[in-house]
């Protein structure tokens, strides 16, 4: 069981840097294609390359919710609680906070 939490704990952080970096992206492609002197065809192709990465960076949400929830639940058994400080349980909560805003 060690093994899958483990597997999860990757799993989560692979999949918040596939939508972390997605989301930057995407918003330099939309500063990008707004942004006065760029011509329709590049428009058009940057605009195709975000919704090509929008198919990525959307299950990638989706597994961060979803192994998050496992995560949760398995935190007390397989995380190193005894390692993590009131402190170190705040600055997650508030991440977490700050990436769902």
């Amino acid at each position: 069981m060690r093994e899958l939490a483990d597997l999860n704990c990757y799993l989560h952080d692979f999949s918040a840097a596939m939508w972390t970096c997605g989301a930057i992206v995407m918003c330099m492609i939309r500063r990008q294609v707004t942004t006065e002197g760029t011509s329709a065809e590049t428009a058009r192709a940057l605009i195709a390359i975000a919704q090509k990465l929008w198919r990525i960076t959307m299950p990638a949400i989706l597994l961060v919710m979803l192994s998050g929830v496992a995560r949760a639940v398995m935190f007390s058994q397989y995380e190193h609680v005894d390692m993590v400080s009131s402190a170190g349980i705040t600055i997650l909560i508030v991440k977490h906070v700050l990436f769902a805003v």
